[in-house]
């Protein structure tokens, strides 16, 4: 797995890109990156770009995954999440991971594009650094 964290202060957002196989584990790694990145501010969007990547999360880790956001939830913020992806198999995990988050103020789509993420953050598609 790689993953890449870009931030975009002017534009309030973080994008976390990953490839090849992805684990539970690893995006909750990743989310530690991006939220303790010294640009980082709790409610700036997020982008979760999964187009090149293979998703492998099983229960156990959407359950850490889901207690780890609610530990965070001051860091995190209430914001918009944006997921890149063609897999269907990925939203089905994402609107679980919302049911599970929703007590906390944030918002997920899931989009094909980067430029639709963009859009419905309302940012330039260029805040969403490659």
């Amino acid at each position: 797995m790689a993953h890449t964290v870009t931030i975009d202060p002017g534009s309030r957002v973080g994008t976390v890109t990953f490839e090849g196989m992805v684990t539970g584990t690893e995006m909750l790694e990743a989310c530690h990156t991006l939220i303790g990145d010294a640009d980082w501010r709790p409610g700036f969007g997020e982008v979760w770009d999964l187009l090149d990547a293979e998703v492998d999360v099983g229960p156990a880790e959407i359950s850490d995954l889901v207690a780890s956001t609610h530990r965070l939830s001051d860091r995190i913020g209430q914001n918009q999440v944006a997921i890149v992806t063609t897999r269907e198999a990925v939203g089905t995990l994402v609107r679980l991971f919302e049911l599970f988050t929703i007590d906390l103020g944030r918002s997920y789509l899931v989009v094909p594009t980067r430029r639709e993420a963009a859009e419905w953050l309302g940012v330039p598609v260029d805040a969403l650094h490659a």
